[in-house]
């Protein structure tokens, strides 16, 4: 895939890679921040294109407050990416607002999560490689982790 046109910075990476998807100005020690603006991080690029990493490269996923901002179709499509990616074994971790809580509703967002979501997703035809290891409601909060099986 010609990934480079709307590329602005692409890191050299070593294994192990791990990403932080929607990482905004956040940095995790060991992770490539990945956002669609440029905050000074590793890489300024729009997941809804794909993640332009090889097949089963990736060891750890994470996102934190990103997925609501994806509406329903970037975000099956980005689970689809997940998949190709992540070794097996290997997890995409996730937190974002619960629908029950006040902050789903920020503007912004396009999306509203909630446990049943998640399972339904994952029931699409073709992510029968992720499984659900982690889909519960702390406080305002969603927290999912999906693994490679």
């Amino acid at each position: 895939m010609p990934y480079s046109v709307e590329l602005i910075r692409f890191p050299k990476y070593k294994e192990p890679i791990k990403l932080n998807l929607g990482c905004a100005s956040y940095k995790m020690e060991g992770y490539i921040g990945i956002d669609i603006e440029d905050f000074g991080h590793n890489m300024v690029w729009d997941v809804r294109k794909g993640l332009p990493f090889p097949d089963e490269s990736v060891e750890d996923i994470y996102s934190s407050h990103f997925l609501e901002h994806l509406d329903d179709d970037s975000s099956i499509f980005l689970f689809f990416e997940v998949q190709r990616v992540l070794k097996k074994g290997c997890s995409m971790k996730n937190r974002l607002p619960h629908v029950q809580h006040a902050t789903a509703f920020y503007a912004g967002h396009k999306t509203f999560w909630n446990q049943e979501k998640v399972a339904a997703i994952m029931n699409i035809p073709g992510l029968e490689g992720l499984k659900i290891i982690v889909n519960e409601k702390i406080g305002a909060e969603l927290f999912f982790t999906l693994m490679k099986k």
